[in-house]
């Protein structure tokens, strides 16, 4: 399956992708419909840019894409 239909997307402004490219994580609001452990994958601008897992209501990245 894809990543597209196990995975919900979180759409990310411009500062939240700098951290993820960096491999940090971003805060993601309960409204976005993640529950704890829950896998997602962030883009910016309609590029992929990491997936990772919700945990502390944060987005981790687990993998990061470098598209340049």
């Amino acid at each position: 399956a894809s990543a597209s239909r196990t995975c919900k997307r979180v759409l990310v402004v411009a500062w939240e992708a700098i951290r993820l490219l960096n491999g940090n994580p971003i805060p993601v609001l309960p409204a976005a419909g993640l529950a704890e452990g829950a896998p997602a994958w962030a883009s910016h601008a309609g590029s992929p840019l990491a997936v990772g897992v919700l945990q502390a209501g944060a987005l981790h990245p687990s993998r990061v894409f470098r598209l340049d």
